[in-house]
């Protein structure tokens, strides 16, 4: 039987994290070379140094209260963000181990049911990934077009609150930090999507490999007992092993993702009704909303479905 590719799920988003620098091609973790320095540059030139930006605006506008929530939802999240970037590539031996173990022969579906049986789980991945994209995608266009949109453009109004040390009202500094702004966090948008979804999908191979386990208990033949007993034994370990590999790096950022987004939602809310119903503004508020909802979402389906799939087996 031909082998089944875990990875041809997700390839996408491998392709996607390589292109933003959090995937080094055919090697465990980064090294000082080329790629690395890319990474480095587009870690530090345009995420480190917006949320910089964000920290100063931050102390200076604290007293506030309606510039203060514009400033702090968006903060919270990407403070977040280049914690979750700097753990991704900190890991990224383990994240590379993890989808080595896919391609072991013990994760591999036996037969053409069993492949059947897994595509349901992949393809609520892939469902999530194009809805989570979308919705981010949408997002990004009303955060980039919104000064344009609602004439505030010819005021200089920047798309986020941002303070600097410079007149950025004039030209050519209005144009170069509008373009910052916007590729800074399309940057870290993407990342945000993408590293998420990459976990989202580990979580849904695992919860595949405890339906094959519970199907190869369920379709032992007598006269090879002991032998595809062991060998789902084998499978099970294997699969711990993945669990605690996941579970090491990841499990924190998890937590800090759900509670970060929680407070980032309602201060949205609230800064919502602060706009101008139906404008532009309204409707990158309103994206980002959904997307942040969207990002929760997938954790905890995900969670759920392995969770649900661990309770098959062990009935």
């Amino acid at each position: 039987m031909k082998k089944f590719i875990w990875k041809a799920t997700i390839k996408v988003n491998i392709f996607v994290l390589r292109l933003i620098g959090l995937w080094p091609r055919r090697r465990k973790n980064y090294k000082i070379d080329s790629y690395t320095l890319y990474s480095l540059l587009l870690l530090i030139l345009f995420m480190t140094m917006h949320e910089i930006v964000l920290t100063y605006t931050l102390f200076q506008v604290y007293t506030n209260l309606e510039a203060l929530t514009e400033i702090i939802f968006m903060y919270g999240l990407e403070t977040l963000l280049i914690f979750k970037v700097c753990c991704f590539m900190k890991n990224m031996t383990s994240v590379k181990e993890i989808m080595h173990h896919l391609n072991d022969d013990l994760f591999q579906p036996k037969n053409q049911e069993q492949i059947i049986l897994v595509q349901p789980g992949l393809k609520e991945w892939k469902i999530t990934y194009t809805i989570f994209s979308t919705s981010m995608v949408a997002n990004i266009f009303f955060w980039t077009f919104y000064p344009i949109l609602d004439g505030s453009v010819n005021e200089r109004r920047l798309p986020f609150l941002a303070l600097y040390p410079y007149d950025f009202k004039e030209s050519p500094f209005y144009q170069l930090t509008y373009l910052h702004q916007i590729i800074s966090v399309s940057l870290m948008a993407i990342a945000a999507i993408n590293i998420d979804m990459f976990l989202g999908a580990v979580m849904a191979y695992l919860g595949s490999q405890c339906e094959l386990i519970c199907d190869n208990l369920k379709n032992i033949k007598e006269n090879y007992f002991g032998e595809t007993f062991l060998e789902c034994v084998r499978q099970h370990m294997l699969t711990l092993t993945v669990v605690e590999k996941f579970e090491r790096f990841f499990s924190f950022v998890i937590l800090g993702q759900l509670l970060t987004s929680s407070v980032c939602i309602g201060l949205a809310m609230f800064h919502l009704t602060l706009v101008a119903p139906l404008s532009s503004e309204f409707y990158s508020l309103l994206f980002y909303i959904i997307s942040i909802s969207l990002q929760i979402f997938q954790y905890c389906w995900f969670g759920n479905q392995i969770e649900a799939k661990v309770r098959i087996v062990l009935s």
